[in-house]
């Protein structure tokens, strides 16, 4: 997990436990900003010619370093695969969606724990 991961991660975990209210708006758009930088990150093409230089060198790795290899192909196809536009708004959607989420049952339990005062 690079910087960008555990930023983002670190984000996203205050909106659940210490968001400030009415600021879900602006926390969704730093997040957004930061997949943007994050997906540049992961899908720089020498990253891609990094792994076909390993691939093909012919080298014989050792099981973790074949693991990692395996596993960073695998990371960066998948990546290279969606649009930097798509993985901003993916960030921005999960985002404003939990937000949104939280205020709704927010203001279920406010409804029904007045509904249960009045019984």
């Amino acid at each position: 997990m690079g910087p960008t991961s555990t930023f983002y991660s670190t984000l996203f975990n205050s909106i659940q436990v210490m968001l400030p209210a009415k600021s879900g708006k602006t926390r969704a758009d730093q997040l957004k900003l930061l997949s943007g930088i994050q997906h540049d990150m992961e899908t720089d093409p020498n990253i891609g010619i990094l792994l076909e230089e390993i691939e093909s060198s012919g080298q014989i790795l050792g099981e973790y370093e074949a693991a990692n290899v395996k596993l960073a192909r695998k990371k960066y196809d998948k990546n290279v695969k969606i649009s930097k536009e798509l993985a901003e708004e993916r960030a921005h959607l999960s985002s404003t969606g939990f937000v949104t989420w939280v205020s709704n049952v927010a203001n279920i339990y406010v409804t029904v724990t007045a509904r249960s005062t009045k019984e």
